[in-house]
């Protein structure tokens, strides 16, 4: 997601092979002499990649009016599947929205509908109610977004929910602004939606968690919110979290969020790893933080961007139960380099 959009739809099926299988990888002379851009068949796309136990099955472009002008194609940084119909969250400066595909035959996929973001908003993120057919937008000023708001009227950042038992139509049903206009990492399940973002009492870009009852779609509300002392008005950050070891100021945001069970893992830019128990959505208790900044921090050159912690990614244990590992990256830009962790949670405290 950091900063680059990736701007084709790829599906690619695992194919059995030992460990030392050979890279399935024709030689190309001269991969300059074609633009990645206009690979408009999937053998043209397949010669050009690089692949290990896997076989390329569907490319698209997903070319059409939901696309900016001038875009070379649609770019992509969230793609949640139910069944058969992909939805996915448009990457700016390409799409600006949500594009609903139908996926049955990778070789020919075929785009659905599309939802368009609010004006001057970028749609990066969304997630989808499988179940229940809703599905979740985010929505976060953007002034890459070429659609403006009209008559002066505010960016209306947060969250729409659209009812998408007919994907082709999908209707929306409710939406949840929030002040400040800034929303990032979300995640959802059968009740509520997890939104970072700003709030009323945040200081400006300091995204805190906000607890989104989404119960009755067409009339969201929040439920809770998690934020680090410091992120708000009248607060003093700890001293874990004000200067870096160059000095520059820490960045202290809620990035992303990922459930898994009763638990709510978030990254949490200079703040590291925070996991919540939400057990109780409308009381989320911290029960572990890992904190590496300092010694570590970001990119100087770029203090108020990307530093710190990007995703929190728990992994699953079959036989049910806690997660015991975790997979924490950074996202920085330049020099000092941003890492992959893998951090033991058995004990999350």
């Amino acid at each position: 997601a950091g900063g680059l959009a990736i701007l084709t739809a790829i599906l690619m099926l695992a194919l059995p092979g030992a460990p030392g299988a050979q890279e399935l990888a024709p030689a190309v002379p001269n991969p300059t002499a074609r633009d990645m851009f206009q690979l408009n068949d999937l053998a043209s796309y397949r010669q050009f990649s690089s692949l290990r136990n896997f076989e390329i099955v569907g490319h698209s472009y997903f070319r059409g009016p939901w696309i900016v002008p001038g875009a070379p194609g649609a770019g992509f940084n969230t793609v949640r599947i139910c069944g058969t119909t992909a939805y996915m969250g448009g990457y700016n400066p390409t799409l600006f929205g949500a594009l609903i595909v139908d996926v049955s035959n990778p070789a020919a996929m075929e785009p659905l509908s599309f939802i368009p973001g609010n004006p001057g908003t970028r749609n990066a993120y969304l997630r989808v109610d499988c179940d229940r057919k809703i599905l979740a937008l985010g929505h976060s000023a953007s002034p890459q977004n070429p659609n403006k708001p009209t008559g002066g009227a505010p960016v209306r950042s947060g969250v729409t929910f659209h009812d998408v038992s007919d994907p082709r139509r999908p209707v929306k049903v409710g939406e949840w602004n929030n002040a400040g206009r800034l929303t990032h990492g979300m995640e959802m399940d059968n009740r509520f939606v997890y939104v970072c973002g700003t709030s009323e009492a945040s200081k400006p870009r300091n995204e805190e968690l906000n607890i989104i009852d989404y119960a009755t779609p067409s009339a969201p509300r929040l439920a809770a919110s998690f934020h680090v002392t410091g992120q708000r008005v009248g607060e003093t950050f700890s001293a874990m979290n004000q200067k870096n070891p160059n000095g520059t100021d820490q960045f202290v945001m809620c990035h992303e969020a990922i459930k898994e069970g009763s638990r709510l893992y978030l990254a949490y830019r200079d703040a590291g790893l925070i996991i919540l128990d939400i057990a109780d959505p409308t009381r989320p208790v911290v029960v572990g933080d890992y904190d590496y900044v300092p010694p570590f921090n970001g990119d100087p050159a770029m203090p108020a961007c990307c530093p710190g912690a990007h995703t929190a990614a728990p992994v699953p244990v079959w036989w049910g139960g806690l997660p015991r590992l975790l997979v924490l990256t950074d996202e920085h830009f330049s020099c000092p380099p941003g890492f992959v962790r893998i951090l033991d949670i058995t004990n999350p405290k």
